[in-house]
């Protein structure tokens, strides 16, 4: 706090007991119990008292130099109980009388409706006069003992609306010294006070109401001491509620300005030993900034030397590659592999048999390693058995490296989604997880043996949810750091509120309007604290798609109809939809231009007709018999998918199959014999990828012709029975479904 030289000297030299009589005392006084409306030690709220931790600062105190504490701890924990005569010289708390006085007309505002209700009961149940007369004197007291009795109330009022009193107060009294009075001023006379007294009054409010402004907004000094760079988690800016309105409006009025806006805050920039072992939750709804702030965990992490292991649930955190100071290792399936030769990464081809070999590279070299589950397919099983191998192997591999008496190194291990593969109900999974008890079983013996036993075992669990309510219970209480952000879920509400309780931090309604990149920290200091977290390094994958990408996709997709020279083949157009250059739509639109693009030369020597060319041949729906399908016998077609003729594997012109049946099934299957059930396996070994499989029923959805979807996945000709089991494979899981 900044006062005038003068001043400042005068409270210098002042004797300790003398100085905590003067107004500046009292102001820093006022301004440190709204800082800290609860004790810093045990969170209570009863008998508060601000003690000093230094003189240094008499008269100028910082924050550090204060700090709020309940008798209680004071005496207990600090031995910081003051003297008798510091006791009489501290300002009487809240349960006394001392610096609450009533003014004459106070009291007599007092004493008269109490000695109306005194009269009129009686007289309303024709009582004797002595009864009129004890009520008389019943208001009377209850008049002289209206200050103790105030400050008896005022202390069992909650933090929050004792300030707001206190503020109410406070704004009367800058009104009065301002000149602007009321009408019960006038009559009672306040208006005609000495100009001299007001003027006085105002200068001491005005600058009592500074240091408590400039108190408010602390320091700006870091939350925790500076550390070495390759020792710092940093994660964001400390802020307080004032800042946080701040930005909910800002978030509401304008997205596009909030995502520049810069706050002013302390850094909250804790060491990397406090996330070791603690284990840490991060909740928050869609849109958040769930994956940003756990992207930035890791890259931290990454920095000070930390192996990791991200079981990356949707594929967000592959860019994590792209910083120099990480050493990155994409592992999943085929489609993993793809991905880690466009970024030029390396490539771990993770399946149940390899992870023992995988978690041991992992920790060797001080990789951080990103499972990509979705290279493993749509399914919630095949991605949970990878998620449980891998816990397991995790504990595998610290069992022997305690048993070759091996030194333990700390590990990260995030688990994207996490109330998908350990929730607290298997109600709220999918009917495939639901069928599947043994998987259930082994993820949830997995990573509570990671939970409970981990820390000694030198992993430190990381869970990523989008709900308190589904994710299974001992997770979180097994985690001392807890994130908690944005939350809209009912049930999500009432335990956040739950378990902020009543530390001030946030209320149930800030909860309700977070904006992204904020949250609450629990965990790193002894009280929680808002935090409005930096931005990850590497690009962020998990951005909503919206109006803007897809107009950008609109302007940068190559035409379709740029002729045969410019068309591109089927492995570019998959290669700019898995680099997010065009969007679902745009993609299919160029895969069925390349379905409808001429045709080479056939084996018997005749060229086939595009449909532009038989478009006055074909009658009806010409899209559906751009491709036609074959007739072995007049009455008799297959329905379990378009066959060439029998003249070899030639195909049937247009006008050949004019008069044939097309089918118009979803998942066409043969019912002419018993058909032996495809697995996922057997088209893994026939080189069919999940992608492929998505590509495929994705389009049959839109209603393309078989033969289309087979010329565009390269499935055609000899490969066309490698694409009838697809759709066998498909009918079956729809029918699972």
């Amino acid at each position: 706090m900044k006062r005038e030289k003068h001043r400042l000297h005068e409270l210098q030299e002042m004797a300790y007991l003398d100085y905590l009589q003067t107004p500046e005392w009292q102001a820093t006084r006022r301004a440190a119990l709204r800082l800290h409306p609860a004790c810093e030690l045990c969170q209570g709220t009863k008998q508060l008292e601000v003690y000093h931790t230094s003189l240094a600062h008499q008269g100028c105190e910082q924050e550090e130099d204060v700090m709020v504490l309940c008798k209680t701890c004071a005496a207990k924990e600090l031995g910081m109980q003051p003297t008798e005569q510091e006791t009489a010289a501290l300002p009487a708390p809240a349960s006394t009388a001392q610096g609450v006085q009533f003014t004459l007309g106070q009291k007599a505002a007092v004493f008269a409706p109490a000695a109306a209700i005194g009269l009129a009961i009686p007289a309303l149940l024709h009582a004797p006069l002595p009864a009129e007369i004890l009520g008389l004197v019943g208001a009377w007291a209850l008049a002289a003992k209206s200050p103790e009795i105030y400050a008896a109330l005022r202390n069992q009022l909650p933090p929050t609306m004792a300030a707001d009193l206190e503020k109410l107060r406070e704004r009367k009294e800058r009104r009065l010294a301002a000149g602007e009075y009321t009408v019960m001023d006038r009559l009672l006379g306040r208006h005609l006070q000495p100009a001299q007294q007001l003027d006085a009054q105002g200068v001491q409010e005005s600058e009592e109401e500074e240091d408590a402004e400039r108190s408010e907004e602390a320091s700006l000094t870091p939350v925790f001491p500076p550390y070495p760079d390759d020792e710092t988690l940093r994660l964001g800016q400390a802020i307080d509620r004032e800042t946080l309105r701040e930005l909910v409006n800002t978030y509401a009025q304008n997205r596009k300005q909030y995502a520049t806006t810069e706050v002013v805050g302390r850094r909250f920039d804790p060491h990397i030993d406090a996330l070791f072992g603690a284990g840490m939750t991060v909740a928050a709804v869609q849109g958040s900034g769930k994956s940003i702030l756990c992207g930035l965990v890791i890259e931290q992490a990454g920095k000070c030397g930390s192996p990791a292991i991200v079981l990356d649930h949707k594929g967000e955190y592959a860019t994590l590659g792209e910083l120099p100071f990480l050493h990155v290792l994409l592992a999943g399936g085929p489609e993993a592999q793809r991905q880690a030769e466009q970024l030029r990464l390396p490539f771990f081809a993770l399946t149940p048999a390899t992870v023992s070999a995988f978690v041991q590279k992992v920790m060797q070299e001080r990789l951080q390693a990103v499972v990509l589950l979705p290279s493993y397919g749509d399914g919630w099983l095949d991605r949970a058995q990878i998620v449980a191998a891998v816990g397991q192997g995790l504990m595998r591999y610290a069992q022997r490296q305690r048993a070759q008496s091996q030194e333990i190194i700390p590990c990260l291990v995030l688990l994207d989604e996490a109330q998908l593969y350990i929730p607290e109900k298997v109600g709220l999974l999918p009917p495939e997880a639901r069928q599947n008890t043994e998987i259930l079983q082994a993820l949830s013996n997995a990573f509570f043996a990671l939970v409970s036993n981990g820390r000694s075992n030198g992993y430190t669990m990381c869970f990523a949810t989008q709900s308190l309510t589904y994710i299974a219970k001992w997770a979180i209480k097994s985690c001392q750091i807890r994130i908690f952000m944005r939350h809209a879920e009912h049930n999500d509400l009432n335990m956040c509120e739950e378990i902020l309780g009543g530390k001030g931090v946030a209320t149930r309604e800030d909860m309700e309007s977070l904006p992204p990149g904020v949250g609450v920290v629990f965990g790193f200091t002894q009280r929680p604290m808002l935090v409005k977290f930096d931005k990850r390094q590497s690009r962020d994958l998990s951005e909503t798609p919206g109006i803007r990408r897809l107009r950008r996709a609109a302007q940068t997709a190559p035409s379709p109809h740029t002729g045969a020279a410019q068309q591109p083949d089927l492995s570019t157009v998959m290669a700019w939809y898995t680099t997010g250059k065009i969007d679902e739509a745009t993609m299919l639109t160029l895969l069925k231009a390349l379905a409808q693009t001429e045709t080479p030369s056939a084996g018997n020597g005749k060229r086939l007709e595009t449909a532009r060319q038989d478009e006055g041949a074909l009658p009806g729906n010409t899209e559906k018999m751009l491709f036609p399908v074959s007739r072995a016998e007049t009455e008799r077609v297959s329905i379990g998918g378009n066959a060439g003729n029998a003249s070899g594997n030639a195909l049937e012109t247009a006008s050949q199959a004019a008069s044939g049946r097309v089918i118009t099934n979803l998942f066409p299957v043969s019912n002419t014999e018993a058909e032996t059930p495809v697995t996922r396996t057997e088209l893994d070994q026939l080189g069919v990828s999940a992608e492929t499989l998505d590509n495929i029923q994705r389009m049959k959805e839109k209603h393309y012709t078989d033969r289309e979807i087979s010329e565009i996945v390269g499935l055609r000709g000899r490969k066309y029975e490698v694409y009838k089991k697809v759709l066998l494979y498909l009918e079956q899981e729809r029918k699972r479904a």
